[in-house]
C-alpha cells in the first residue's frame, strides 16, 4: 500500500468531498487476488507527535507510536460513501463525504448526556481516544466558531486509517496513526542469519479541513403562503432532498418561522400539525425550547397544534456523539409532548419507510389517526366489576386504544390512568359510577 504523505485540504462547506486513490502492491507489482480494503476516519484538534517507541528482540521493531485505532473508541463521525470494499485489481478510491463546521462537545460533556462512564485518561492509557482528539479546554464547551473576516478556519484534521486483508489471511496491512504529521515508519525484522531488511508501513491519510467563508445560520421558508398546489410542495421537496445542509442547526428559529405561517388568519379553522426532522446536533437557535412550545400552543390552543418530531440518528459507525444524539433527547421530547405531538428516534436507515409509514397513518393528527369519545349513563349509581369491549378493525393493521372516566354526578370524572387496547377486558374492583365516559383512538395503518 503506497502513502505519499501529500498535503490534503478540503473546505467545510458542506459541498466538496476528497477522493484518495490506493494502490496495492507486493514486490513492486499490483496485487491481483481479490482483498478487502475497510477504512476509518478520526477528528485531530491538535498537532501532537508521539515520541520514539523501541521494542528489542528477534522480530523487534521501531516506531513512532504503536496503533492506538485498534478498537478505540471514535468520537466524532467520519462519513464515506463507503466503510468497505472489495477489490480484485490492488486498485481503488475511497471518498470522504462532505463535511460542514459544527459545534463541538468535550467528551465530559458527551458524557454527561449518554451517561456513559468514561474519563479523558482512561480511554487515553487504554488505546482509545488519543490526546490529540479530545476537546480539553473547559472553556470551549462547546467549540466556539469564531468567524473573522479575511481569516482562514481550521478547526481540525481527519485521519483516515486504511485495513488491507484477504480471507485466507495471506495479505494484511494497516496504516498507523502517528498523529498529523505523519513520518514514514521502518520495521528491522532479524532472520535466522541475522540478515535485515526493512518495510515500509504507511502512516494514515491526513486531510486538513479548513473554511474561508463568512456565514451565519439562516432560516429559509418554503412555499409559505398556504395556498400552494400539490406540484409546488413536490418541487419543492425535491429541491429539498437533491440539496445540501450546512449543519449548525437552528431547529427553534426554524419552528418559530413555521408557527408564523400556520397562526396567519387564512387558516385559522384548519387543523395544523408541524413534522420536524433532525439530527439532533448542537442546537444555534435564538429561541429556546420553552418559547417555542409557548409559540406552538398559541397557534390554536393548548396541545391543538401537535409537533411530530423525527430524531434522524443513522450514522454508521456509532460514536460517541451520535449516542449523544439519540440518547439525549430530553428537549425534542419536552417539545412534542407539551404540544400533544409524538417523538420517535430511527437508528437504522432499515426503519425510515416504517417511521413515514407512522408519522402518516398513526400519529396524532396524521391521515389515519382519529379519535372518538361518548358518555354512558347507567340511569343510577351502580358497582362496575368488569368491562369487555368490541371493535370491529377492518384492516390487519389497524388498531385501535380506548381509556375509562366515571363520574357520580355527569360533571367531575376520574380517569382510570390507564390504556387499553381494543381487546382488553377491565376488571374493576369497587367501583361506582353512574356515568362512564369513553375516549376511543382509532389507527388506520398503511403500508409503504
Amino acid at each position: 500500500m503506497k502513502n505519499e504523505y501529500k498535503t490534503i485540504k478540503c473546505r467545510l462547506d458542506g459541498k466538496q468531498s476528497v477522493s484518495i486513490p490506493i494502490e496495492i502492491k507486493k514486490n513492486g507489482y499490483r496485487i491481483k487476488d481479490p482483498v478487502d480494503i475497510m477504512v476509518k476516519g478520526y477528528l485531530k484538534f491538535s498537532d501532537t507527535t508521539s515520541t520514539s517507541n523501541t521494542v528489542n528482540g528477534a522480530g523487534s521493531y521501531q516506531n513512532t507510536t504503536s496503533n492506538m485505532l485498534v478498537n478505540k473508541t471514535a468520537v466524532y463521525p467520519v462519513l464515506f460513501t463507503t466503510d468497505r470494499i472489495s477489490v480484485s485489481n490492488g486498485h481503488c478510491i475511497i471518498t470522504l463525504l462532505p463535511r460542514s463546521e459544527d459545534l463541538f462537545s468535550s467528551i465530559s460533556v458527551i458524557n454527561e448526556s449518554t451517561s456513559i462512564t468514561i474519563s479523558r485518561s482512561s480511554i487515553v492509557s487504554n488505546g482509545g481516544v488519543l490526546a490529540d482528539e479530545q476537546l480539553t479546554n473547559t472553556e470551549q464547551e462547546p467549540l466556539l466558531i469564531k468567524i473573522e473576516h479575511g481569516v482562514i478556519r481550521t478547526p481540525y484534521k481527519v485521519s483516515i486509517e486504511v485495513t488491507i486483508f484477504s480471507d485466507d489471511d495471506s495479505i494484511y496491512s494497516k496504516t498507523e496513526d502517528r498523529g498529523t504529521s505523519p513520518q514514514i515508519e521502518e520495521y528491522s525484522l532479524v532472520s535466522l542469519l541475522f540478515q535485515k531488511y526493512k518495510k515500509r508501513v504507511p502512516s494514515n491519510f491526513i486531510i486538513e479541513y479548513y473554511n474561508d467563508e463568512e456565514w451565519v445560520p439562516t432560516i429559509t421558508s418554503h412555499l409559505d403562503s398556504n395556498n400552494s398546489s400539490r406540484t409546488e410542495i413536490i418541487e419543492s421537496l425535491n429541491d429539498l432532498e437533491h440539496s445540501t445542509s450546512f449543519g449548525l442547526s437552528t431547529l427553534y428559529d426554524a419552528i418559530h418561522s413555521a408557527t408564523k405561517i400556520l397562526s396567519d388568519d387564512s387558516v385559522h379553522e384548519i387543523p395544523k400539525i408541524i413534522y420536524v426532522f433532525t439530527d439532533n446536533e448542537s442546537n444555534t437557535s435564538i429561541h429556546t425550547v420553552d418559547e417555542i412550545i409557548d409559540e406552538v400552543n398559541a397557534i390554536s390552543g393548548i396541545q391543538k397544534t401537535p409537533v411530530m418530531i423525527g430524531n434522524i440518528n443513522t450514522v454508521q459507525p456509532e460514536t460517541l456523539s451520535t449516542k449523544d444524539n439519540s440518547s439525549d433527547t430530553k428537549n425534542l421530547n419536552k417539545l412534542s409532548y407539551l404540544t400533544g405531538g409524538q417523538s420517535v428516534t430511527v437508528v437504522s436507515e432499515n426503519y425510515l419507510n416504517d417511521i413515514v409509514a407512522i408519522f402518516y397513518g398513526e400519529t396524532v393528527g396524521s391521515l389515519g389517526y382519529g379519535t372518538y369519545e361518548f358518555t354512558i349513563d347507567l340511569g343510577e349509581e351502580s358497582l362496575l366489576n368488569q368491562i369487555s369491549p368490541f371493535f370491529n378493525i377492518p384492516v390487519d393493521n389497524g388498531n385501535a386504544t380506548w381509556r375509562l372516566e366515571t363520574s357520580i354526578d355527569g360533571y367531575n370524572f376520574i380517569p382510570t390512568n390507564e390504556i387499553y387496547g381494543y381487546s382488553d377486558v377491565v376488571n374493576l374492583e369497587n367501583l361506582y359510577a353512574r356515568y362512564i365516559k369513553f375516549k376511543i383512538i382509532l389507527i388506520t395503518g398503511f403500508l409503504i
